[in-house]
């Protein structure tokens, strides 16, 4: 049975007693009813959640006034209505679980309602059933009052087992690897929950809703703390015989840099992730400078520092010898690049082009673009999921 939520607070991520959020007492009110608040309090009553586009300048609150084409931002994202009114709406909640940012969006039959951001590491602190308390209390706090929590889509960096609902990666995500993660969440929630690789979910909200919307043949790629490639074939995901997602970050493109922990030597995810990046830029930079200033710092002097030059040119010709591959394999019409290192996709897409370039008989004709999702794709592409999965027909 769908979650039906009354109430403006999730449960005390700090709490670890197990059980059902239904089954939580907040005060003597009576929890049949839903509380009735106007769009205020209802913000005020899920702190450190942000509505979707609030951060918007005047211009953009004032056209969400105007009519339905005039509720979406830059890239065509809808936003959340300014008040629903009385009617309950079905929401779904997609989580993209990084492995160093986990993003959480609301969606409801109008679009994203609101979004939340945490570092993996500060969602991953504590026991396994603190843990888990944090994630659904996160996932909880999203839906508005009143509003009915229809179900859930976590998309994860891989191997992901869909079957049995379990991460395979300490790795990468150590503290929600071989855990029965949807079996878990359905328990504490008692909404169904369904768990997908992260890229198929990127590619999935840049098909429906992004830089790779109605491609027949799609690429999504995505440079984050590793490399996470989707192909789409008419909007599905291409998968292996047993449904196992295709893991081409670990696609051997070097030698001589040692293994990779899949246990391959020279990955492209070795190489050609954010990461990868962040630690080619940090030689030439202050020891001081924060990881997440890494890059944006470099890119604002990359004009003066020759070196700094040097290192996005090298990142971008590795990006596109994995790319290359990849073209070679799916011939895919687009390929679409997410995560945060494609936003500097201007500083590294010439040595990135020259890297895939073939003669005209073996030249694959992909338009290559940045994710109009930006960061929030795989969060946005989870919810779609969950919706095409549990939403009432």
């Amino acid at each position: 049975m769908p979650l039906r939520i009354g109430h403006g607070r999730g449960p005390d991520p700090s709490s670890t007693r197990a059980g059902s959020i239904q089954d939580r007492q907040h005060g003597r009110r009576d929890r049949t009813a839903p509380l009735r608040r106007s769009g205020t309090d209802r913000r005020a009553a899920t702190s450190g959640l942000q509505p979707y586009g609030a951060c918007h300048d005047r211009r953009a609150a004032s056209q969400r006034q105007s009519g339905p084409a005039s509720r979406l931002r830059a890239g065509g994202i809808p936003l959340r209505p300014e008040d629903h009114g009385a009617a309950v709406r079905d929401v779904f909640v997609g989580v993209d679980l990084g492995g160093t940012g986990s993003r959480f969006v609301a969606r409801g039959p109008q679009g994203v309602i609101r979004t939340s951001v945490l570092k993996t590491a500060e969602l991953g602190a504590g026991s396994r059933e603190t843990r888990l308390e944090r994630l659904v209390g996160t996932i909880h706090r999203l839906v508005p009052l009143g509003d009915t929590l229809a179900g859930i889509g976590i998309g994860a960096t891989g191997p992901v087992d869909r079957g049995a609902g379990v991460i395979h990666n300490f790795d990468t995500l150590p503290k929600f690897s071989e855990i029965r993660l949807v079996a878990e969440v359905e328990t504490r929630l008692k909404v169904p929950v369904i768990i997908e690789n992260d890229a198929v979910v990127a590619a999935i909200g840049e098909h429906r809703l992004g830089a790779g919307e109605g491609a027949s043949r799609m690429l999504m790629v995505t440079l984050g703390t590793g490399i996470g490639a989707a192909f789409l074939v008419n909007g599905e995901p291409f998968r292996g015989p047993n449904g196992m997602h295709p893991e081409t970050g670990h696609i051997p493109i070097v030698s001589g840099i040692g293994r990779c922990y899949c246990g391959a030597e020279g990955c492209w995810e070795q190489v050609a992730s954010r990461s990868a990046l962040q630690a080619m830029l940090r030689q030439h930079l202050p020891s001081d400078v924060p990881a997440k200033e890494v890059i944006p710092l470099a890119a604002a002097s990359v004009g003066r520092n020759p070196f700094i030059r040097e290192a996005f040119d090298t990142y971008g010709s590795l990006v596109g010898r994995g790319l290359s591959i990849l073209h070679t394999h799916y011939l895919p019409s687009v390929t679409v690049l997410g995560g945060s290192a494609a936003a500097y996709l201007h500083l590294f897409e010439e040595k990135l082009h020259r890297a895939i370039e073939r003669t005209p008989a073996f030249a694959v004709a992909s338009a290559i673009h940045v994710a109009r999702l930006g960061d929030e794709a795989g969060a946005i592409g989870a919810a779609l999921v969950a919706q095409d999965q549990f939403a009432k027909r």
